[in-house]
């Protein structure tokens, strides 16, 4: 009974942070471009980023036992955690190039940044999705069992 808490937990952790970036990156930005206009579109990013990031942070905790069961799972694990670390480097040194006073981008490298940004999000989102495959389907054998 713990052991499906636990799977419960851990998947209801990933829909949570990866669904919620899914459904923003796929719905809620574009409608958001269409209807504020990009500035205020990335306005809110900023601050819903934020969350997101935190979110990624409880789900990595909640998933970390889960990881230590194979090489493929504690990868992937690995892998998102890593990139949330990159996302959280980077976050500030975005938010240092947006003056929300104007509201306007301010910084040459702003664009860059971004763009490291995007790529850092995306490598996380592949992992968590090799993540929720391992996990969900319990395609583990012997020889991918960590000792």
């Amino acid at each position: 009974m713990a052991e499906r808490l636990y799977r419960f937990a851990c998947l209801a952790a990933l829909a949570f942070w990866m669904g919620g970036f899914t459904f923003y990156a796929l719905v809620v930005i574009p409608t958001g471009n269409r209807l504020l206009g990009s500035i205020q579109q990335g306005l809110l990013t900023q601050q819903v980023t934020q969350w997101m990031n935190l979110s990624g942070l409880l789900a990595l905790v909640i998933l970390l036992p889960g990881a230590r069961q194979t090489k493929p799972l504690a990868l992937s694990w690995l892998t998102m955690a890593a990139s949330l670390c990159v996302l959280f480097w980077l976050h500030p040194r975005l938010d240092a190039l947006i003056d929300a006073s104007i509201p306007a981008v301010t910084g040459d490298n702003f664009y860059r940044w971004h763009q490291a940004y995007l790529v850092a999000v995306t490598v996380q989102w592949a992992a968590a999705m090799v993540f929720l495959w391992w996990f969900s389907t319990g395609m583990s054998n012997k020889s991918e069992k960590l000792s």
